[in-house]
């Protein structure tokens, strides 16, 4: 948890990371116990815990879920539904929140407030209030839905070294490129395209020994399956790319540019953007163009498309088409930056 930070002041840490206060003030006074940061469900548990001395044994409550001004939304949902899940769910009948109502600034933290409810204080709590942050609900009932789910495909792993050889040294590189590539991203988007590849990366070293390593057809069926889940725009990108590279191959095909190119044809359709939009087609074509002729000029020639996007000041698509060009002048894109980060260990990984 993190305390408020006075506009004009220098920002001060009480706080060490991995730890959390529980009892502290609502303007950041120390709280009554440092102990280790923990989960949503073991830190309802918890509050709950501390609160039950202080309340009677029965009865219906009322439940105040608050954010003190820095909780994302999502987090003090995740809260609120661990709270419903809890020992005294049950005799939760209101529940306000989870929202906003007593902050402090940035500080992030939150407050669990548990109220007995009479008849009459239900009567009053009930009375309709100009507030945007009173969201109050009455006999609250914890939902939950399925989550769509991908049918997802069935892969019969196999083994080919030098595929997973090349396949490790791409995610090895992409994980360690993972800061130089969000400090690319900062100067021209939202600074989480380093992250992004460094997601999907991960996701694939996780399951490759479950790959199906010997079969290029299947295998870029698998790779499109596990960078849906990568997140951002490249994510759902090279998931589509990857996916039109399986479905173009033959069962017993093999990668050739034909099948990239069918890759990029689906990138292109589907994100809108083609060369010279400053992505990663401009790093991509070039050097699927040069495939054939290894994967040196492959490389060289993605190194020359990732150096012109410094100079592109104007485009159609993607990202960059938002930014004026005093914005985009003398910066590379970063998508262009992680395929060459890519061509570079694929060609280390050959040789």
């Amino acid at each position: 948890m993190e305390l408020p930070n006075i506009p004009g002041s220098e920002p001060k840490e009480r706080i060490k990371p991995g730890e959390m206060e529980l009892g502290l003030g609502i303007h950041g006074e120390p709280g009554a116990s440092t102990m280790k940061l923990q989960n949503a469900r073991q830190l309802v548990d918890l509050l709950v815990e501390q609160l039950e001395s202080h309340i009677p044994k029965s009865g219906d409550l009322l439940a105040f879920v608050n954010g003190l001004g820095a909780v994302p939304p999502m987090e003090l949902s995740l809260l609120t539904r661990d709270l419903m899940q809890s020992k005294i769910a049950g005799r939760i009948t209101m529940l306000l929140g989870p929202s906003e109502m007593m902050t402090s600034l940035d500080m992030n933290g939150i407050s669990l407030s548990l109220l007995p409810l009479s008849p009459k204080l239900k009567e009053l709590l009930s009375f309709k209030v100009d507030n945007a942050f009173w969201s109050l609900s009455e006999n609250p009932k914890l939902e939950l839905l399925p989550c769509p789910q991908h049918e997802g495909l069935n892969f019969v792993s196999s083994t080919n070294p030098k595929a997973e050889g090349v396949i490790r040294s791409v995610c090895e590189a992409l994980i360690a490129k993972k800061e130089e590539l969000n400090d690319l991203d900062f100067k021209v988007g939202d600074g989480d395209a380093g992250t992004t590849f460094s997601l999907g990366a991960k996701r694939v070293l996780d399951r490759i020994g479950s790959l199906p390593l010997n079969d290029p057809k299947s295998l870029s069926l698998a790779l499109g399956q596990i960078l849906a889940s990568a997140g951002g725009s490249s994510g759902v990108l090279l998931s589509i790319f990857f996916t039109a590279v399986g479905k173009s191959l033959a069962d017993k095909g093999s990668w050739d540019r034909a099948s990239l190119e069918a890759g990029i044809d689906s990138m292109s359709h589907y994100g809108g953007a083609k060369l010279g939009d400053r992505t990663m087609l401009d790093a991509m074509i070039p050097a699927v163009q040069k495939m054939d002729q290894g994967i040196s000029a492959a490389l060289e020639v993605a190194r020359l498309g990732y150096e012109q996007t410094k100079s592109i000041d104007s485009t159609e698509s993607g990202r960059s088409s938002y930014l004026s060009a005093e914005k985009l002048k003398g910066f590379p894109d970063p998508g262009a930056a992680a395929v060459v980060v890519a061509l570079e260990a694929i060609s280390k990984a050959l040789n």
